[in-house]
């Protein structure tokens, strides 16, 4: 192949690798993200290594596709990062109330095992 022809394949790998990301964020699915985004660094690289030997530019439609893409990924993983944080309050939450009932039972326990050890 040729360095145009290696350009534009790269380029579609390049933009299905940041669908395929979107998915991955929706999932929520690290270990595809993991390697999502080595992919997209090693594509990229060699996008840009072939644009400067041959000559060659993305064409600005094709470029803000991939700047919307890129942000829409972004507020997906905004989105992620939101509720992810929310989960964690309440698991927290959740956390400190079970520490609460664990206490109580306890010393409700202890009191209750000295009153029938005295019984």
């Amino acid at each position: 192949m040729n360095t145009k022809q290696d350009f534009w394949r790269l380029l579609g790998d390049y933009e299905r690798l940041s669908t395929d990301e979107g998915v991955a964020l929706r999932d929520v699915n690290l270990a595809a993200l993991a390697r999502l985004k080595d992919q997209k660094a090693v594509v990229a690289e060699a996008v840009l290594e072939l644009a400067a030997e041959g000559g060659l530019s993305i064409p600005t439609a094709r470029y803000q596709n991939l700047i919307t893409k890129q942000n829409e990924n972004l507020a997906i993983t905004q989105e992620q990062l939101a509720r992810m944080s929310c989960e964690q309050q309440n698991l927290a939450n959740a956390s400190q109330r079970l520490g609460h009932v664990r206490r109580a039972y306890k010393q409700e326990s202890g009191q209750a095992s000295a009153t029938l050890a005295k019984g």
